[in-house]
């Protein structure tokens, strides 16, 4: 987190009350989990073949953790406005639900169909 100007003594603090949150039971009540937008924190073993790996997963909950705006509320008495900001902005950033979104001329483009694959028994 370092390299994304996360300062070091502001590191303490997040993960701290991050682990003091999953201690709490934040990963096992599924109305938190839904706030931050997961709905659910364990891997299938597709998941786990195809490369996606833990540490990838709960960085992404962490991200999503720090930048609710009821975590942060709650982190502004312990970590700078301007860490906050940058956490906000990474996971801003790092968002990917709406792939589509990264390809704006490509979306402004209608579909191209180039065959028709219906099988018309009267046309044989």
């Amino acid at each position: 987190m370092l390299s994304f100007r996360i300062p070091r003594r502001d590191l303490t603090e997040l993960l701290g009350s991050f682990l003091d949150d999953v201690g709490d039971g934040m990963l096992s009540k599924e109305h938190c989990l839904a706030e931050l937008g997961f709905g659910r924190s364990m891997l299938s073993p597709a998941e786990m073949s195809s490369g996606q790996c833990v540490d990838q997963v709960i960085s992404q909950l962490f991200f999503a953790w720090a930048s609710h705006p009821t975590t942060q509320n709650t982190l502004l008495e312990r970590v700078p406005t301007s860490t906050l900001n940058v956490i906000s902005r990474l996971y801003k950033i790092a968002d990917l639900s709406f792939p589509a979104d990264l390809f704006p001329v490509t979306r402004c483009h209608a579909p191209k169909v180039f065959g028709d694959m219906s099988m018309d028994p009267k046309a044989e």
